[in-house]
């Protein structure tokens, strides 16, 4: 996923442990990338939001089950690393839904 001046590249699962500093440099050099994030493919939130706001940590991942019977998940983040990530709340939600398929409200205390 391109995404303004960062690149986000899904892997398969466990794949992220294969991929080894020198290939993210290739990749970095040949597309002329300057961030580069890798995230594992998978349909749970939780691994996504820590992968796009590293070395910061979510607070809370609550299960939210609405009426209709779907389900939405809300992540609180500290208040403190609101300022120092790369993403708006906004954009963290476009991501986590299109990473993951699943709903997620971010919010800070």
């Amino acid at each position: 996923i391109d995404y303004e001046d960062l690149v986000i590249l899904v892997v398969g699962k466990k794949d992220k442990l294969r991929i080894k500093p020198v290939l993210i440099k290739w990749f970095q050099d040949t597309y002329e990338i300057d961030n580069l994030i890798l995230i594992e493919k998978t349909n749970k939130p939780r691994p996504v939001i820590e992968a796009l706001i590293t070395p910061y940590k979510i607070l809370s991942l609550n299960e939210i089950f609405l009426a209709t019977g779907e389900i939405e998940f809300r992540a609180i983040l500290y208040q403190s690393d609101k300022e120092k990530l790369l993403f708006t709340p906004e954009e963290l939600e476009e991501l986590v839904l299109e990473l993951t398929g699943n709903v997620t409200r971010i919010e800070f205390e």
